[in-house]
């Protein structure tokens, strides 16, 4: 029982390159044989397909499918806040905490993200009697935290070391390399563990669906994020669009960003970030090398709707606005709030301090360069000093190009409805910017295994108070935390909030009786 991960080492991407940072490869998701075990920071004499001997303890016996490793020693992890709520704090209702069974519980955990491990906390602190078994795709733990965090927020990553001290609990076992869904069913799982927390979050693509989407030099956020993280599916050689990106990063001069999130925001920030801090981050080798041999010195950012409405944090504004040697530009009348906007912005805070911040730190004006000619010259000193534009209330109808993108065409929008209800409509005027690397980061879809059912928008799983629903029924001993859960909205701590719901009903199933029935106790 314990810990199989990887230590901090060289990154090395699969194609050969290495970098900063911890990494392993994969060897192909799901081939548990010939994965690679790390034990206390050295790696393991036992192929991970065999199960090492497990450390004497109270805890109760794992069942025989499991791969384990000698177990760590530490006492559980001390948790707060200790007030318990059934969703995030911003609508928060107070729970008060169920009576924990006494009977010894096998609990598994599907993803080994921020909100697998606050889950797997969760449980450790509220059933002292149960064991966690986490699962992941991978062969190493920690999710987005280690593959989805931009390279230059360190202090973001430093999570790492709080999930560490978690499955360091003798009580927990990570089990990497192992696709659920494939590899293994959740009916498999069920008959093995009496609860099961679904924590692999949201990865599937959404995408524009506009003209010109398949040309060379479009390509989704979520690849372009996993190749500078060095993420072993997220490479050139497994991904045909991020080959086609490698190939033309080197002679692109513009790229072309859709989104108003934060990794829309990480996007840009990467692009026109100096070589040499880049250099000081574990930012994938590979992709730095063809950093360097690139030229682009202008990035715009597209949006549908207004700064009000906008999606990315006040915190990843302030960077990009603050960046040495890059101006960020803003039309003037993209900065005049309608009605309803200004009342949406009067009642809250962070929208007040985001247009504050736009105001202060960007240069207002008219127009952007290329609003009626595609390829159209940078604004004054863009040359000279690398450029973002925001583009608000733009909305992109086709991608331009014969045989590799060469610009964007936008429709521009406008907000319509009430306080609250505002929905972005189109006006008919379009205009053109060129670039020749166009970035979708416009969100993700859930992905439901065996049977499970969707919300509307398909972008959470349908559950209640984390319990999983199917046909309007809750299905027994199966739960959802984070995204999968709540969807694909939030930073790292709102995990915290929604998997102590999620517990909290696992716990309270525990006590009536209600979770799976293993075959096997052993």
């Amino acid at each position: 029982r314990g810990l199989c991960m990887a230590p901090p080492m060289r990154r090395e991407d699969e194609g050969g390159k290495t970098g900063s940072g911890c990494e392993l490869g994969s060897g192909g998701a799901g081939r548990a044989l010939g994965a690679s075990a790390w034990t206390n920071g050295r790696p393991s004499q036992t192929p991970l397909s065999q199960p090492t001997p497990s450390t004497p303890s109270s805890s109760p016996a794992r069942p025989s499918l499991l791969l384990s490793s000698p177990a760590f020693h530490h006492p559980p992890p001390v948790l707060s806040p200790r007030r318990l709520f059934s969703s995030s704090p911003a609508n928060a209702q107070p729970r008060s905490a169920p009576t924990p069974p006494t009977a010894a519980l096998r609990v598994c955990v599907v993803g080994c993200g921020p909100a697998g491990f606050y889950s797997c906390a969760h449980v450790l602190k509220e059933l002292p009697n149960a064991t966690v078994d986490m699962y992941d795709l991978l062969p190493t733990p920690f999710g987005l935290v280690r593959a989805g965090v931009a390279p230059d927020h360190p202090e973001v990553k430093s999570v790492e070391n709080r999930f560490t001290e978690i499955a360091e609990d003798e009580r927990v076992n990570f089990i990497g390399n192992i696709h659920v869904g494939r590899d293994v069913s959740l009916g498999a799982l069920s008959q093995h563990y009496h609860a099961i927390v679904l924590s692999y979050g949201v990865a599937e693509r959404q995408l524009l669906g506009i003209a010109g989407e398949a040309l060379p030099g479009v390509v989704h956020a979520s690849d372009l994020v996993g190749w500078y993280n060095a993420h072993p599916h997220y490479q050139p050689q497994r991904v045909e669009a991020l080959a086609r990106v490698e190939d033309i990063l080197p002679r692109a001069r513009s790229a072309l960003v859709v989104g108003n999130g934060n990794v829309a925001l990480d996007v840009a920030r990467i692009f026109v970030r100096s070589q040499d801090e880049l250099n000081k981050t574990d930012i994938s080798r590979r992709f730095m090398d063809v950093m360097k041999r690139t030229d682009i010195a202008n990035v715009h950012v597209f949006g549908r709707r207004g700064p009000a409405q906008a999606s990315f944090t006040n915190k990843e504004l302030r960077e990009l606005l603050t960046l040495d040697g890059v101006k960020t530009f803003v039309r003037r009348r993209d900065m005049q709030l309608n009605a309803a906007s200004e009342e949406e912005a009067a009642g809250a805070r962070s929208i007040k301090r985001m247009i504050a911040l736009l105001k202060k730190n960007a240069v207002e004006v008219e127009e952007f360069p290329s609003d009626t000619e595609v390829g159209g010259e940078p604004v004054d000193g863009a040359v000279r000093e690398k450029s973002v534009f925001l583009h608000f209330f733009a909305s992109p109808v086709e991608v331009l190009g014969s045989t590799h993108v060469e610009g964007v065409r936008l429709e521009r929008t406008q907000l319509e409805g009430d306080v609250g209800q505002q929905r972005c409509v189109g006006t008919g005027e379009c205009y053109g910017v060129g670039g020749e690397l166009f970035v979708e980061s416009i969100g993700y879809r859930a992905y439901a295994i065996e049977g499970l059912e969707l919300a509307q928008g398909g972008t959470r799983v349908e559950n209640e108070a984390g319990r999983v629903v199917v046909g309007g029924k809750r299905k027994s001993g199966i739960y959802v935390s984070g995204w999968l859960k709540r969807g694909p909205s939030g930073i790292i701590g709102s995990n915290l909030w929604d998997s102590t719901d999620t517990v909290m009903s696992l716990v309270e199933d525990a006590g009536s009786d209600t979770l799976c029935r293993p075959i096997t106790e052993e």
